[in-house]
């Protein structure tokens, strides 16, 4: 009796790896997929995760979004949830691509790329990240700071807090801020101005 108790016992643990049905004296047991059967059909991700990261800005999410995943896959694994989030992002990767910097003379552009990658040194010890939605957060909380100080709400000294390009929380004066934000902007528009001169 051990033994049969030990051989099903067995068999229901195989079974869970790959979430099938079992019958155990006579009667149907259904068994949950199990994290670990994606992880065991599924080819090692790791090298695709990591390939992405030089496709992806420093501090905007989808680079965020890619460490998270780099993190699962090496605690869990190619689980079949990590093979469609890299499937997902990597599409979202692609077509952020295509959409964020133009084509045009391949040595400008990667010049550019690097420049973007690098971040903006604020001269304080920290850079701030360059990509799209970075710089599109950065420019609606310029605005808001901005109106803020006309209407009052703030001053000059008042504490602003920023997120530089390794995930650190600064905190600056409402003056440092906009100084930043106007150096921050005229470093980007410097960079697209060389990238696009001569087209």
């Amino acid at each position: 009796m051990k033994t049969l108790t030990s051989f099903i016992t067995l068999i229901a643990l195989i079974t869970t790896a790959f979430g099938e049905t079992v019958e155990i004296q006579g009667k149907q047991i259904e068994l949950p997929p199990s994290k670990v059967s994606g992880t065991l059909r599924n080819p090692d991700i790791l090298p695709q995760v990591l390939a992405l990261h030089d496709k992806v800005y420093m501090g905007t999410t989808l680079a965020t979004d890619l460490k998270v995943l780099e993190a699962r896959v090496r605690g869990e694994g190619s689980t079949d949830f990590n093979v469609a989030t890299l499937a997902s992002l990597t599409k979202k990767i692609a077509a952020a691509d295509k959409s964020a910097v133009p084509t045009g003379n391949p040595d400008k552009v990667a010049a550019f790329n690097r420049a973007v990658q690098a971040g903006f040194d604020t001269g304080l010890g920290y850079r701030l990240a360059m990509g799209d939605d970075v710089r599109n957060n950065l420019a609606q909380l310029t605005l808001l700071v901005v109106v803020a100080k006309q209407n009052g709400l703030i001053d000059d000294k008042t504490p602003q807090n920023i997120t530089d390009l390794g995930g650190d929380v600064r905190t600056v004066t409402t003056a440092q801020f906009i100084r930043l934000m106007l150096g921050y902007g005229a470093n980007y528009k410097r960079l697209w101005d060389a990238l696009k001169s001569g087209d």
